[in-house]
């Protein structure tokens, strides 16, 4: 193979990598089974622990916060989930989660 050739296949390999990469951001995939586990009253460790790190954490005014995670995938569209919690750390309202997700 020519030095062209070569340079042709690093070209589409080096492509493949980064289309590869750039398919999918946000905090990672969401797992709706772990998101089911998810109770009212549960800490931001607790819930953490069966979700991951959360894409965002937006800081209110009255003390609570939302955690926020986010899937977008290029092919398959995006997925979301937030939870609030209260002053004290824990979830106010847990997920309601259809059976199809």
């Amino acid at each position: 193979m020519g030095r062209m050739g070569k340079f042709a296949v690093a070209a589409v390999l080096s492509s493949a990598v980064l289309l590869g990469g750039c398919a999918s951001a946000g905090s990672g995939k969401i797992d709706w089974n772990n998101a089911r586990q998810v109770k009212d009253g549960m800490t931001k460790q607790e819930v953490t622990e069966l979700m991951g790190k959360p894409y965002s954490v937006v800081a209110r005014n009255d003390g609570t916060q939302r955690y926020v995670w986010v899937h977008v995938n290029l092919f398959s569209g995006t997925q979301s989930a937030a939870l609030d919690f209260d002053k004290d750390g824990k979830v106010v309202k847990a997920f309601t989660i259809p059976d199809t997700f």
